[in-house]
């Protein structure tokens, strides 16, 4: 049997111990909800939406929604209340009880801070991170798998955004758990693992979590300095907050940045090489910026680097499913689910709806020159459905043009076998065959 698994986020949210082993990020595996068959994977439901409509059964009893108006109308019911999950403090005696937070006011604080590092003072930085990744790979002079080599680059580059200031310790717990996740999402090692690996796993996890909330006490007791990271915007959120839940809160935003930004930027990668036309264009495009216009005016400054991202978001979509936990009663439309009960959604699906666009299946980024690319309210959601969107996506974006940058102006990449080269849908949207070098222009 082919590797059919599907990637789902699963936030269920558990989280006792504040490690990131809690947040039910869950990697080739199915959640105990019902296997999907290979009748239901991702390509299979975009054909299924045209024949059945855009809600049906996936798999015993699970419920696709693949209505853009219906999603956005479920995402905000099942919003409206969500909090941060309970904490094993809460239920013990003598210990500091508190409510959980709202995700919405909490994802509002991270919003803001994600904006106030969209700007040079943190650009600049990125952008210096990544050329120094790319240039320890060029030193290495050696073929290598070059989506992995990108993966790891993009996260590790992310990391002083979201904590900054970490001790030696607390930094290697986190490097480990980082490289750990971004090898097991990318290579699929430990889709058949055994206990051992496992639990390897899991103590990995549990030391990248403990380290973390080391880190956040030292945060709050002012024994460490703070920075302007998502760390801080945390504690500044709620000074009452325990170190548990931000603990958690960091984790979860360490968690995301393995997935979605290194995925995209790979299949950024893939598609510019496949269209030397569209790399001369924005070589050229970004060759005209000075320093200023390059970090303080992303995305107006490269209107065609911008359409071309924004075909990358359409086409490689991270995760390919989502599956969510009803936190209330749902009644929406032609939709009801019960409370604990769960539903799947897939802006692949959406994205590949002939309904809402032309050639679906085609990477064409002059589709995004005409301001009625888009036929329907809620048919792009590259960084999740409102009001639920990444609170990353104005970050996310310029690191993926800063990206684009360096691998059209100052790198080249030379594969070891272009004919190799294909997008391969295995539980994610990855490019296969992306092996060779990297090389300075």
């Amino acid at each position: 049997m082919s590797r059919w698994l599907e990637l789902v986020v699963l936030h269920r949210g558990l989280g006792f111990f504040g490690c990131t082993a809690q947040h039910s990020f869950v990697l080739r595996c199915v959640i105990g909800i019902g296997a999907m068959s290979e009748t239901n994977t991702v390509a299979s439901l975009v054909k299924r939406v045209e024949s059945d409509g855009p809600i049906f059964e996936v798999s015993n009893g699970l419920l696709g929604v693949f209505c853009p108006a219906t999603v956005t109308d479920i995402e905000a019911a099942n919003s409206k209340n969500a909090t941060l999950p309970h904490r094993l403090s809460d239920f013990l005696p003598g210990q500091r009880h508190q409510e959980p937070p709202l995700w919405t006011d909490i994802r509002q604080a991270l919003q803001i801070r994600s904006r106030q590092q969209n700007c040079r003072k943190f650009l600049e930085p990125l952008h210096r991170r990544m050329r120094a990744s790319l240039d320890l790979a060029t030193n290495a002079n050696a073929d290598q798998d070059l989506t992995m080599l990108v993966g790891k680059m993009i996260s590790e580059s992310l990391i002083p955004l979201v904590v900054d200031g970490m001790g030696r310790k607390c930094a290697q717990a986190v490097e480990r758990d980082r490289i750990h996740k971004v090898e097991t999402m990318i290579s699929n090692a430990h889709a058949t693992s055994g206990l051992s690996d496992k639990l390897k796993e899991a103590l990995i996890q549990i030391s990248a979590g403990r380290a973390i909330k080391a880190h956040m006490v030292k945060l709050r007791n002012g024994s460490v300095r703070q920075r302007d990271d998502f760390a801080r915007a945390v504690l500044d959120f709620d000074e009452n907050l325990t170190a548990d839940r931000a603990a958690y809160l960091v984790t979860t935003i360490l968690t995301a940045i393995v997935g979605a930004p290194g995925t995209v930027a790979a299949g950024a990668l893939f598609e510019l090489i496949r269209h030397p036309h569209w790399a001369d264009m924005i070589a050229e495009e970004f060759r005209s910026l000075s320093e200023d216009e390059l970090y303080d005016d992303l995305p107006r400054s490269v209107p065609i680097a911008h359409q071309f991202a924004r075909e990358v978001l359409r086409l490689w979509s991270f995760p390919l499913i989502t599956v969510r936990r009803a936190s209330c009663p749902i009644e929406v439309r032609d939709f009801s689910v019960a409370e604990d009960g769960h539903y799947c959604l897939s802006s692949y699906v959406t994205h590949h709806n002939r309904q809402f666009w032309d050639n679906a299946e085609h990477f064409d980024p002059e589709r995004w020159s005409s301001r009625k690319t888009v036929k329907e309210n809620g048919a792009y959601v590259p960084f999740g459905w409102a009001p639920r969107t990444c609170p990353g996506a104005a970050l996310g974006l310029s690191q993926l043009l800063l990206f684009m940058q360096l691998m059209t102006v100052e790198y080249a990449v030379r594969l070891k076998d272009p004919h190799k080269l294909q997008k391969k849908l295995d539980g994610l949207a990855l490019p296969q065959g992306l092996f060779g070098q990297v090389v300075r222009r």
